[in-house]
């Protein structure tokens, strides 16, 4: 349930990001037409404002998911010597059975 929530919440929240940049768009390029200047400068750094803050978000999933990897990397090689292990146990007990 709680990852149900994490989820709904960054949809969410990357919903409202970008409605968030398309307003800072459409209120560039009114700005922009009228020839008002405080508020296309508004508007561009609303723009900015999101992209570095995407920006940051991404580096940060990017960063965990190499992290997770990592560790279930690790922790398949582990389960393959485990595995091995247990093959060569299987191996004895075959060939002592036999004698």
């Amino acid at each position: 349930m709680n990852t149900i929530i994490k989820k709904l919440h960054w949809q969410q929240v990357m919903i409202a990001a970008s409605i968030m940049m398309s307003g800072g768009l459409a209120l560039s390029l009114w700005a922009i037409s009228h020839q008002n200047n405080l508020l296309a400068i508004i508007g561009i750094t609303l723009i900015g404002v999101i992209a570095i803050s995407w920006w940051f978000w991404v580096m940060y999933v990017v960063k965990t998911l190499i992290n997770f990897y990592t560790t279930t990397g690790s922790g398949l090689v582990e389960i393959k010597y485990s595995l091995r292990d247990i093959r060569n146990l299987m191996q004895d007990y075959e060939s002592a059975r036999q004698r």
